[in-house]
């Protein structure tokens, strides 16, 4: 039993989403192990398991179904952060979250209902 934290975020060193992973949730989370995500193909089972033992985890199958259930999240909901902060791991090797944090892209939000303006004329360059 323990707790963890999870995070998907946008970084502009890496120019795309990356996955951040600690084995201490709470304040522990300096520690975190911060890894890009490739654009085209997204988190993939073989890139987690292998995040998952770099930062000293054991890739369970219930572990894995949470953090990919905060990947859908994340993508699906144009988030800017997802974030779990602590994941408790209960005696039945079950997660639960005991905190979450979500930002959400307000540009995103009002995409489609900003209005056009159809104006007449013509624009020179």
């Amino acid at each position: 039993m323990g707790e963890l934290y999870v995070s998907f975020t946008y970084d502009t060193d890496y120019r795309g989403p990356v996955i951040a992973l600690s084995r201490s949730g709470g304040t522990g989370v300096s520690q975190a192990g911060v890894f890009p995500i490739d654009l085209v193909y997204g988190l993939r089972e073989f890139y987690l398991r292998d995040i998952l033992l770099q930062t000293g985890l054991k890739p369970t199958s219930q572990l894995m179904k949470v953090i990919f259930s905060l990947w859908e999240m994340f993508q699906k909901e144009r988030m800017i952060l997802a974030e779990i902060n602590p994941l408790f791991e209960l005696a039945d090797r079950s997660f639960v979250a005991g905190d979450a944090k979500v930002i959400l892209d307000d540009n995103i939000l009002n995409a489609d209902s900003r209005p056009y303006l159809d104006l007449d004329g013509d624009i020179a360059v």
